[in-house]
């Protein structure tokens, strides 16, 4: 992983505490997967890039972006926007009964010459009580380049197909 996400000198320094504390509790390097979330975009130039953006990351978008992801969210899909030279991608769900359903990154690929986001969407366990609030699952993601396809990993499908 690159030394500048540890030391919080790069584009992703509000994660370095994180990595830091999972370092120390797990004895380890950072799970792959989240490796792979938090590529440093300046290595890979002239490639297609993807950053999965955090709660925090999304407070600073522009307000124009932050109106559209409010709305956007609430439709099942993959949408694509550009605002003042910032390429987003938010995949989402849809509107949800409670806030038990979730939607998981799983991991970024390549195949054949072609990026791949892949998501799974989650269910809340049965059983478990959840209060009966509508919930919106999305993942919005900055990206680089031609935009990636985004698969379902229950169906190997494009994200968004009918089912």
């Amino acid at each position: 992983m690159p030394r500048d996400v540890f030391f919080g000198t790069g584009p992703l320094n509000g994660i370095w505490p994180i990595g830091v504390r999972m370092v120390s509790l797990i004895g380890s390097d950072l799970p792959s997967r989240m490796k792979e979330v938090y590529k440093v975009d300046s290595e890979r130039k002239g490639e297609a890039a993807v950053r999965l953006l955090t709660k925090r990351a999304e407070r600073n978008l522009p307000n124009d972006a932050l109106h559209w992801l409010k709305h956007i969210k609430q439709e099942r899909g993959v949408h694509r926007m550009n605002v003042k030279g910032k390429r987003l991608l938010v995949v989402a769900s849809g509107v949800k009964p409670n806030p038990g359903y979730r939607l998981v990154f799983v991991e970024e690929k390549k195949e054949g010459g072609k990026l791949l986001i892949v998501v799974r969407e989650e269910a809340p366990e049965p059983g478990a009580m959840h209060p009966q609030v509508l919930a919106y699952p999305y993942l919005a993601f900055q990206i680089r380049g031609k935009p990636p396809s985004v698969i379902d990993a229950a169906t190997g499908t494009p994200f968004g197909q009918k089912r």
